[in-house]
């Protein structure tokens, strides 16, 4: 029997950047293939390491990992863009864009600082393999968000 992942709990990372909602917005999303680790960043099925991630303006838009060659893959698609406050994008990096999962960030103001929250959820698409997926992409995010990101926010005046 086949086991069905159901409320699968969603993943939530937050990080504090000393720099303001408007500055951490652009970096978060004009800025991304400066931050993300795109040497360590493949598409399953094509093994080869990323040089760009496209991240759009306009909803309905592809996110796209893009290799040097100009090819790639969309790794999902923007829903929400409500800039310096909030974006949300579906997320099937590596599988079928029916069973994308959905990612929120938000960004709001502490003081002179911003408060980064990432949500991403919806591992039940993923049926039984939505438990393993969501476990991945935990340790993943904490390293994206919670270290890379805030460190090359930190580096930029």
């Amino acid at each position: 029997m086949i086991e069905i992942a159901n409320d699968i709990d969603p993943i939530l990372k937050s990080v504090v950047i000393d720099k303001s909602p408007d500055a951490v917005f652009r970096f978060f999303v004009d800025h991304m293939s400066e931050w993300w680790p795109l040497e360590e960043s493949c598409d399953a099925t094509d093994n080869k390491p990323l040089t760009r991630i496209v991240f759009p303006r306009e909803i309905g838009q592809e996110i796209r990992g893009e290799y040097a060659d100009g090819t790639g893959f969309v790794i999902g698609r923007l829903r929400h863009f409500e800039e310096p406050r909030r974006i949300l994008f579906t997320w099937h990096w590596g599988w079928e864009p029916t069973e994308a999962t959905e990612v929120e960030v938000s960004f709001t103001a502490e003081g002179a600082a911003t408060r980064l929250d990432l949500v991403h959820r919806g591992w039940e698409k993923l049926g039984a393999r939505g438990p393993k997926e969501r476990r991945d992409h935990e340790g993943g995010w904490g390293l994206i968000i919670g270290e890379l990101f805030r460190d090359w926010c930190a580096a930029k005046k």
